[in-house]
């Protein structure tokens, strides 16, 4: 079982490698209970991915979080695309969630292909 101080390290591994993971499987890595939408606000990642958001939104890079996301959606939830609005200074609409995420991931990839 991974320690969750582990997390934002592990996030930057894999933005640099381009691997994206299910809420679940790292869930299941980190020997965290399952992820479902009735309990993510009050799951582990929650806090956690909070706080990867605020950091990377101060530094102004890309979000880490945009590497997970929900098999159910196939795109992560809600909480991302706030935080995501909020880096950028602007809404998101429902209808714009898979090219934002798309874009996020591009920046994403980049910015950990430089350093």
């Amino acid at each position: 079982m991974k320690s969750l101080t582990m997390l934002a390290t592990d996030m930057e591994n894999r933005a640099s490698t381009e691997a994206v993971i299910s809420y679940n499987k790292l869930a299941r890595e980190y020997g965290q209970p399952r992820v479902t939408p009735e309990t993510f606000h009050s799951h582990p990642f929650c806090a956690a991915f909070a706080l990867m958001d605020r950091e990377d939104i101060a530094q102004k890079r890309p979000l880490r979080t945009a590497l997970v996301y929900s098999e159910v959606l196939n795109r992560p939830g809600h909480g991302f695309f706030v935080m995501l609005a909020e880096a950028r200074g602007q809404s998101i609409t429902e209808s714009r969630q898979a090219d934002e995420w798309t874009d996020e991931l591009k920046k994403l990839r980049e910015h950990y292909k430089k350093s």
